[in-house]
């Protein structure tokens, strides 16, 4: 009987002891993935320095990065690659119109600033690494508050306010006023909702420029149900966000 009790103890040990495994390891992997695109932005226009001072514009989409380093001296440099699990490391490659390679670059723990290096495959007896680093000049934290001029024909002014994931504001149109609310996702860069003036109303999807300095995007007519057509509307920031929108 003390054999069973015993075996049956040891039993239900083993099992409390997986099962607090196995949800430890889930929390785990969740933290991984959520802390994967949405915490780390490479988006944003950085201040380069290989062998020459450049200026860098990088676009992050999920866990991919493109973009390009520009050079007084030099053609534009595209650049692409692919983000680690937790979306700290950019490998990829480099091309311009006479020479490519690899990269790696590191961003640090402050998102300010990356560290790495190139390689000039067209050069076959380069084979040393050589140092490309760089720092954040536009703003870690995308902000859509402030004012905005439309470049819309017969749409006027734009205030716009974000509060956390979502930006709501008003619009001037042919002498009346319009509003838009919606949600941001792609790193705060991109802004879908919903548009309504004078008993007419549609979606919109705006996405904000890397300098965060204007936006392009585009509205669909949501009360000609057969009407899918998708206007440009884009905009230019006038006001600076640290102001306030009045």
């Amino acid at each position: 009987m003390m054999n069973k009790i015993s075996n049956s103890l040891l039993l239900l040990l083993l099992i409390s002891i997986l099962v607090i495994s196995l949800s430890f390891c889930a929390g785990c992997t969740d933290a991984s993935k959520s802390s994967f695109g949405t915490d780390i932005f490479w988006t944003g226009v950085w201040n380069s320095t290989t062998d020459e001072r450049g200026i860098m514009t990088l676009i992050q989409e999920g866990e991919t990065v493109s973009g390009i380093y520009n050079r007084s001296d030099a053609d534009p440099v595209r650049v692409s690659g692919i983000l680690s699990e937790e979306g700290y490391i950019l490998t990829g490659r480099w091309e311009s119109n006479s020479a490519a390679g690899p990269f790696e670059l590191v961003m640090d723990t402050g998102q300010a600033a990356y560290s790495g290096w190139w390689m000039n495959e067209t050069v076959s007896e380069e084979t040393t690494p050589i140092p490309w680093n760089g720092t954040r000049t536009t703003p870690l934290k995308v902000s859509w508050t402030g004012i905005w001029k439309d470049e819309v024909e017969g749409v006027g002014e734009m205030k716009l306010h974000q509060a956390g994931n979502t930006v709501q504001g008003t619009y001037g149109y042919d002498g009346d006023y319009g509003a838009i609310s919606g949600t941001l996702s792609g790193g705060g860069y991109i802004l879908t909702g919903r548009w309504s003036e004078n008993g007419a109303e549609g979606l919109f999807e705006f996405t904000m420029t890397p300098r965060q300095d204007a936006f392009t995007g585009w509205w669909i007519d949501g009360v000609l149900s057969d009407d899918t057509t998708k206007n440009l509307w884009n905009a230019i920031r006038s006001m600076p966000a640290s102001e306030s929108v009045k």
